[in-house]
């Protein structure tokens, strides 16, 4: 192993904030990861991370190699991009990550789309939902929908999802429709617990916004779970529409206070370097700009 190989690992460990999480995405075992680090810190003369048997943190030589090893790892990804789109090179592999049911229900045809239209670019989807750092050098990609909080990151708008409620016949016949925002809180809710705002339902109600709160009794870090917890009765969901669009129309769940305006949530493709744009990067996001349409 290169030692700039060895950087990367490193970098990917404090990312993930531990070997193991490291280790699944590297795909080898998280001995193995710890045995490379241990190998670099011997190669400098210098301890990089604190470890107990719960957690790891980063020295204060550590902090310091993190930060320059994260530029310098970026710089050479410029670099290869700036060769690639000298040569107009969409070669090699593009690596995307994208929410699971966003991935499931709209992008995941959009990727197989490009890949036939690119047959000598590998395309790496990986699905899942938890909330990355566009910058760590893990994906070319990531898809985000909603707020993207930190103002430094390059992102590029391909669509925008409107957040509703759905809840099953079931549950409407039981518990009664709610008829305005402020019944809501005599609801059994379902939450997505990876949003910042999964207990405060927010509306805007004669120009103001109007936050509510049900009683959650359930809550996941999928909506496609949620929506299985909705179909069965288990109180109203909160969603982007496109999760919940099948059981809809096949009348599973109905659409609650319609005519109420929530949030409109936009759906974003986040890359780490707005300077030196891979060729196979940029392609892919002017072709799903052209399949949003």
């Amino acid at each position: 192993m290169s030692d700039f190989e060895a950087l990367n690992w490193f970098i990917m460990v404090v990312d993930k904030g531990s070997f193991t999480a490291a280790a699944d995405t590297l795909d080898v075992t998280p001995a193995a990861v710890s045995k490379r680090i241990k190998l670099l810190e011997s190669q400098l003369g210098a301890r990089l991370l604190n470890r107990t048997t719960r957690s790891i943190s980063l020295t204060e030589v550590g902090e310091t190699f993190y930060r320059e090893g994260s530029r310098i790892s970026s710089d050479y990804r410029s670099l290869e991009a700036r060769v690639s789109e000298a040569v107009g090179d969409v070669s090699g592999s593009i690596r995307i990550n994208a929410p699971l049911s966003y991935g499931t229900k709209v992008l995941g045809g959009i990727v197989a789309k490009f890949s036939a239209q690119y047959p000598d670019l590998e395309v790496k989807l990986s699905l899942d939902d938890r909330f990355l750092n566009p910058q760590s050098g893990e994906f070319d990609i990531t898809v985000r929908i909603g707020s993207l909080g930190d103002s430094n990151l390059h992102a590029v708008k391909i669509a925008t999802t409107e957040v509703i409620l759905v809840a099953s016949p079931s549950y409407i016949k039981r518990q009664n429709k709610p008829v305005r925002p402020h019944d809501l809180v005599f609801h059994d809710g379902l939450s997505y617990s990876n949003s910042s705002s999964r207990d405060q339902w927010s509306f805007e109600i004669n120009g103001e916004l109007m936050t509510f709160m049900p009683n959650i009794k359930y809550s996941a870090n999928n909506g496609d779970v949620l929506v299985e917890a909705a179909v069965e009765g288990r109180g109203i969901a909160r969603m982007p529409d496109f999760i919940a669009a099948d059981q809809l129309a096949a009348g599973k769940l109905v659409e609650l206070l319609p005519d109420y305006r929530q949030t409109r949530k936009g759906i974003y493709l986040l890359y780490a370097s707005k300077q030196h744009l891979p060729e196979k990067v940029r392609r892919f996001i002017e072709f799903c700009k052209e399949q949003l349409v």
